[in-house]
């Protein structure tokens, strides 16, 4: 059919501005003008339209550019696909990393309710308060000749840090110490 269509077209016929006459066989056939440069016709009961060859060679251009604007796209956008899948592969690890972290949060928060728990009850069972009194005898090799000879020492305290007088028949002094607890 298109073989008949170019035989056809290259059998047009002289072309005026006011007429195009098209000749199949022995048979002529008056197109009517659409548009300029444009023309449209009756062959066997089907219409053709006669187009230059110019515009035809441009629409093709345009075609062309057209589809590979359209493939250019469909990259863009399979891209954008691919860049927001990831984004959501991305959100939906830190949604569960975040949920992880909280579970983790929650259990650090409840152990550290229970030790500080444990720590005052500890306390409590040991005697072991902010505040202290405290009492001392010792014994100490004091003068010239050395003999032994009782030492009195009384203090206060304050957490692990003490204070203390100590005295005795031929002595007297302050000390200032720290308690270290050893957990026994």
């Amino acid at each position: 059919m298109m073989a008949k269509l170019f035989s056809m077209l290259v059998l047009i016929g002289a072309v005026s501005a006011q007429s195009v006459i098209v000749q199949k066989g022995n048979v002529q056939h008056q197109a009517q003008p659409l548009r300029q440069g444009m023309y449209a016709t009756q062959l066997d009961g089907q219409s053709y339209l006669l187009i230059p060859k110019s515009t035809v060679d441009s629409l093709l251009q345009r075609i062309e550019l057209l589809q590979a604007e359209q493939q250019r796209q469909q990259r863009i956008i399979a891209a954008k696909d691919s860049l927001l899948k990831a984004y959501q592969n991305v959100e939906e690890r830190a949604r569960q990393y975040i949920a992880v972290q909280q579970q983790l949060l929650h259990v650090a928060d409840s152990l550290y309710v229970g030790y500080k728990q444990l720590y005052k009850d500890a306390r409590a069972l040991i005697g072991y308060g902010k505040y202290a009194l405290w009492g001392q005898v010792s014994l100490a090799r004091l003068g010239n000749p050395a003999s032994w000879q009782a030492l009195g020492s009384v203090g206060i305290g304050f957490q692990n840090w003490m204070v203390g007088y100590q005295f005795g028949t031929q002595f007297q002094g302050i000390s200032v110490g720290i308690r270290w607890p050893v957990g026994w």
